[in-house]
């Protein structure tokens, strides 16, 4: 009888300990989600991104940043979601989801494209008569960075120019025009994007050595004021009726941002309405429906608007004529929010792309 009780003894000690290890097995279980940032143009890596793992609340669980290789390297508990951010200065805050399986030590390798955060500001010039303050004619420009030529207007005819620069960066302006002397200024832009810089520039008249040139007589001028100058001067056509197009040709693929071929085609046709229109400027939103996370509907967003601005200026518009935003899931078009319950088809209406032309001459 004591022989029973001591091989029952064994028994449950033996059952007892086999499922506390499957329990600390089961604790113990995680998976390794890495990968590698790189650059959208140089597809060199990208150091110091900071890394932030987020549960399906957006509580921050982790922080990590990218080594040299811009290598990263998580370890994440298994049978769990998360939502693992991307973010450096200078670029669009990258998203992507994670979903750990049962199975332990896997591994799951996200590599990452960061797109650059696009920012210009407007240069806008006016070069006058030093002795008339009128503008003078037949002006030549030359404009550079880093003592390199970027761009050359010659003979402007009212004595103005318009020019879109980086931003965060110092250019030097070369002005000219027959029988008046020549000016450079060196100037700064800063990190506001779509920040406009008004530039007047001063040249002096000059006699030549057959003294055939006369300097123009002053004229009796009370008072200039240099934004009324623009105004008259630089002036576009007037703003018509805003016009808010959806483009429903335009559709990303789910959780994607890049620009695919089918929707390159109809950004084509903006390029061609652009060119064919050339004082028009549009804006380009994109819009979620309000499934999924806040911050990553408005990080999808952005690259979304982002991409498509990007596509544009690689197909030759200037940056001063088009812009793009993300608006997440903030802007629905019905009731769809995340405490009402909707069908697919009016989800779907709230994912869309909207192409607003906000200078129109034609009308």
């Amino acid at each position: 009888m004591k022989v029973i009780r001591f091989f029952a003894v064994l028994i449950i000690l033996f059952i007892s300990n086999n499922v506390i290890s499957q329990e600390n097995n089961k604790s113990d279980c995680t998976q390794i989600a890495n990968g590698r940032l790189t650059d959208e143009f140089s597809n060199s890596p990208i150091e110091n991104v900071t890394v932030e793992v987020r549960d399906l609340n957006e509580r921050l669980i982790h922080t990590d940043i990218t080594n040299s290789n811009g290598n990263y390297h998580l370890i994440l508990p298994c049978n769990q979601q998360y939502i693992i951010l991307f973010s450096k200065k200078g670029y669009i805050t990258s998203t992507t989801q994670i979903e750990t399986t049962k199975t332990n030590k896997k591994i799951q390798r996200r590599d990452i494209i960061l797109h650059l955060k696009i920012c210009n500001q407007t240069i806008n010039g006016i070069i006058l008569n030093s002795k008339t303050n009128n503008p003078v004619e037949n002006v030549s420009i030359i404009i550079l960075k880093d003592e390199v030529e970027l761009n050359r207007f010659d003979n402007l005819a009212k004595g103005t120019f318009r020019y879109s620069a980086e931003c965060h960066s110092q250019y030097k302006i070369k002005v000219s025009a027959p029988n008046f002397g020549f000016i450079t200024k060196l100037f700064k832009t800063t990190d506001v994007n779509n920040e406009p810089f008004d530039l007047i520039f001063s040249l002096d008249p000059v006699i030549n050595n057959n003294n055939v040139v006369e300097i123009e007589k002053k004229k009796e001028i009370k008072e200039i004021v240099v934004s009324e100058v623009f105004k008259e001067i630089l002036k576009e056509a007037p703003v018509s009726k805003e016009k808010n197009l959806e483009l429903n040709n335009v559709k990303f693929k789910l959780n994607k941002s890049n620009v695919s071929k089918n929707i390159a085609i109809e950004l084509d046709k903006i390029v061609q309405l652009m060119n064919a229109n050339p004082l028009i400027t549009v804006e380009l939103n994109a819009h979620t429906d309000s499934r999924g996370l806040k911050t990553y509907n408005q990080a999808l967003t952005d690259a979304r608007a982002q991409s498509m601005v990007s596509y544009l200026l690689s197909n030759g518009i200037d940056a001063t004529r088009v812009s793009g935003k993300g608006f997440g899931e903030t802007k629905p078009l019905n009731k769809c929010t995340k405490k009402r319950h909707c069908s697919e088809v009016e989800h779907q209406k709230n994912k869309r792309i909207e192409f607003i032309i906000l200078n129109n001459e034609s009308n």
